[in-house]
Order: C-alpha cells, then structure tokens, then sequence
C-alpha cells in the first residue's frame, strides 16, 4: 500500500478527527506567522522611535546632576575624531506674550552649532541668540508660526545642591523672550531624548551662550552627545578618562605652604573624591567649612560666620564631642575665653 493510498483511507475512516487536526495545524501557523509578523512590526516601530529621539548619536555623557565645562566636548570630539556636542538641559515653561497659550511642561535645550552632526541626512537649523526653535506639535499647541515671539522660562540650575543653605533662594525660573526662527520635522531631532519614555518629549531649542548667560551658568553643560558608531564603550570610557580635568566637575586643586588643598563648587566633596584623595596621599586631613547664622554667648551675637570641623594633626588637643576653637576677633567680639559656653545656630541639610 503506497503512502497516498494510506492516506486517503485514514481520512475517509476517521473524517472528522482528521478535520479537526488539520484546522488545529492551519490556526496555530496562522498564529506563529501572525506574531512574527507583529514582532517585526515592534521591532521596527521601536527601531524607528529611536533613530527620531537619536539621530547619529551613539553615546552620551551625563553626568548625573553635576554641571561640566562645554569645553569637554570639544576636548572629546578632537580626541575621538568623531562629532561631539554638549547641551545644557533644563526643564522649563512655554508660552505666548499675552499669556493666552501655555505649555506647562517643556524641556530647554541649549545647544551651538555642533548639534548640527547629531541630526543626520535631515539637517538641523541652528539657533542663534535670541532665536528659539521647536517641533511642529509645540509651535502648534502656543499657535506659533516663525517669525513670532514666544516666552520661555527656563528652570535656574545652581552649582550648589538645592537642599544646602547656601543655594540661591528666591525665584527658581529666568525669562527668555524669543523668536521663532524655524519649526523641526520629527526627522530633524525634534523629538530629541535620552529617556526612554513612551511620551514624546516637548523639546525648545535656543542658543547655549544665551541660556548660560540667563542662569549665570557660564559655558557649562549636563549632557555630552557623540557620534560614534565605531568606538567600543570602553574605548569611550578610556577617551574620557584621558581627557576630563579636575575643573570640568567643579573641582579645584591649588598647591599651599607644605600641601595642597582640593575643593568643590558644590561645597561637599563627593564620597567617591574624598576616596580617591585619601588612596593619593593617606595622611590627607579632611576639612568641612559649612556657614551658620549666629555665634552667640550671654545675649551677644556675631551672626553670619563660617565654622570649620577637621582632622588635622594641627588642630591641637581633644576638643572632644563640644568643644571649639575661635580667633582672636570673634573673642573679643564676644568677651568669651576658655571656659565659656557658646550658641551656634545654623540651618541643617
């Protein structure tokens, strides 16, 4: 009995069950194909999400909620060979001069004309002072069209953390009042981002320099986009390393009488720079200088002062758990001597 013939009589033996096994098979490849097929389709929506938020960047540098000098990416790009641009981004408002449209919740990016590499075959029109650009949605949603001139409050970064006393109080936004030079294409980094959130980002582009200026924040940036399809992440990382200095983060090295001290923008030294200070040179003496509002004894007060705790081997004697050292003025400010009980006030972190 030939295959076929065995075939045809199991089919009119059985019929029913036959049917049922065939249509069984014909749903479940209709299911494999049709989630390929779907998989695909993700695969390239997601691929395509991406190239819009990215363009021709590869990688990026962010360095968190520190602040790093503009000249880094320069230093970078010339080390790579490959394109590099550094942004300052910023969360802000936008919204017409008579107030009438508003977009409550935008992302300011300060950029030059090296962000230019980053768009791709699609082009990018460059900012200049004074000039705003936007996506087709954000001009749509405040009814701009260029030529028009839009608000921009863009949020007041600081060098100090925000919860120190030292940072700035007062008002946490500066005003920008700006023309619309050009609207993006979604293919012209419109929607530019390094997050990976499903909402498209709201993005106002203007000139680096004149956002800098606003928040007194001078040539400095917090993101470093490159270009670099080739370079391996560790060969970025080893490019870094070879070329960030100790002003880029803020921090300052200057030589003393019989040392060295090494200080930060920021007030606080960062745990993982004391380490490495301390690895350098073990006998390190670490300082704290921190500002209070009043020192006072017996109804007198010297307000505004700076008091410092160390470990250093010059500090003579155990001042133990309340003890303190003064100079000369503050003693005689407060006709206190050896002895004496003194109030420190100060606001804490």
């Amino acid at each position: 009995m030939t295959t076929f013939r065995l075939i045809l009589r199991s089919l009119r033996h059985r019929p029913a069950s036959q049917a049922a096994t065939a249509l069984a098979i014909a749903i479940s490849a209709a299911v494999i194909t049709g989630a390929l097929l779907v998989g695909d389709s993700v695969r390239g929506s997601l691929r395509r999400r991406v190239e819009l938020r990215l363009g021709a960047v590869t990688h990026a540098v962010v360095p968190g909620d520190r602040l790093v000098t503009a000249d880094l990416a320069s230093r970078l790009s010339r080390r790579l060979s490959r394109p590099a641009a550094g942004l300052l981004e910023v969360p802000g408002v936008a919204a017409t001069p008579d107030g009438s449209r508003r977009l409550p919740r935008v992302t300011v990016l300060g950029i030059d004309a090296a962000i230019a590499a980053m768009a791709g075959p699609a082009g990018f029109t460059v900012p200049a002072a004074g000039e705003v650009i936007m996506g087709a949605a954000a001009a749509g949603r405040l009814g701009l069209a260029p030529g028009q001139v839009v608000v921009v409050r863009a949020e007041n970064l600081n060098a100090f953390p925000r919860d120190t006393p030292l940072a700035a109080a007062g008002s946490r936004q500066v005003a920008l009042r700006l023309t619309l030079r050009a609207i993006l294409g979604e293919d012209q980094l419109a929607g530019l981002s390094l997050r990976a959130d499903p909402l498209s980002p709201v993005n106002l582009f203007v000139d680096r320099t004149d956002l800098c200026r606003a928040l007194e924040l001078p040539d400095r940036v917090n993101r470093i986009l490159l270009a670099a399809p080739a370079a391996t992440d560790e060969a970025m990382a080893a490019a870094l390393a070879a070329t960030w200095r100790l002003d880029d983060v803020g921090l300052d090295l200057r030589e003393r009488a019989g040392g060295c001290t090494l200080t930060s923008e920021r007030i606080f030294l960062d745990a993982e720079v004391q380490r490495a200070a301390a690895a350098l040179d073990p006998a390190a003496a670490t300082v704290l200088t921190y500002f209070v509002t009043a020192i006072g004894r017996a109804g007198c007060e010297s307000p505004f002062a700076f008091i410092t705790g160390t470990d250093a081997a010059w500090l003579h004697g155990d001042l133990g758990d309340d003890g303190v050292v003064v100079n000369r003025w503050l003693a005689d400010d407060l006709a206190c001597g050896p002895g004496d009980t003194l109030d420190i006030r100060y606001l804490a972190v």
